[in-house]
């Protein structure tokens, strides 16, 4: 479990915070929220790439910040080293169990012989959840990975990401700006409003409660879609 025991960030002109939240083991939660609302600056906290003005985070015993992989839209690997090196950076590397995790996540191994930017950004972003199983990570933080993916790809990925916390017990924490693919692959949602947590609780609840929560953030049109389940 990790704890976030009133973690705050003092900007010049607002500031982000305190929250107080637990994180269970093996969940999914998907933070939403508007643009600026706080959202990558709570996961940054989380991993220790933002130093907070004050609070802290409690990984438990069993846990450190070196189990943590952060992986943003972007990505995390170099342009100028091929797949195999960027796996070197983090991994020791060993052929067979190289080839057992991209065979379960849909990469062929040829692609440890191109670079990131030879890659499609669905690509991009399994390398990456590979470099994590590989790595043994306990924790996986999602800064909005899939902004730049198509719904098909998206789909994909969130059914990986589902799959992979199933085998391996990962914790998973990551931000969409979508409701939808929040609901599709969350087990918890929490959403943040103005640097403070508006709601934490179950994705059902959230529906269940989609006009209180949700009315200040997205339009009646879309909480209707939601409420329907109509994609």
């Amino acid at each position: 479990m990790i704890k976030v025991n009133n973690l705050e960030m003092d900007y010049p002109q607002n500031k982000i915070g305190p929250f107080k939240l637990e994180f269970q083991k093996g969940s999914i939660t998907t933070i939403v929220g508007r643009s600026g609302s706080g959202k990558s600056t709570l996961i940054k906290m989380i991993a220790e790439i933002i130093v907070p003005s004050s609070g802290s985070v409690d990984y438990g015993e069993s846990l450190t910040v070196d189990d943590i992989t952060y992986i943003n839209q972007s990505g995390t690997l170099f342009n100028h080293l091929t797949i195999k090196e960027n796996l070197e950076l983090t991994y020791d590397f060993n052929v067979k169990k190289v080839k057992e995790v991209f065979i379960k996540i849909n990469l062929n191994l040829n692609y440890l012989n191109l670079y990131p930017f030879e890659l499609s950004g669905g690509e991009k972003q399994r390398v990456d959840i590979a470099r994590a199983i590989l790595s043994e990570s306990k924790v996986l933080l999602l800064d909005e990975i899939f902004s730049a993916l198509d719904s098909k790809i998206k789909e994909e990925i969130s059914t990986l990401i589902k799959d992979i916390r199933d085998e391996f017990g990962i914790t998973v924490l990551m931000i969409t700006h979508d409701i939808y693919d929040a609901i599709f692959i969350s087990d918890n949602i929490l959403v943040i409003e103005n640097g403070k947590t508006l709601f934490y609780d179950t994705s059902k609840k959230l529906v269940e409660n989609a006009e209180d929560v949700l009315g200040s953030i997205f339009t009646k049109r879309q909480i209707k879609i939601l409420k329907e389940g109509v994609l």
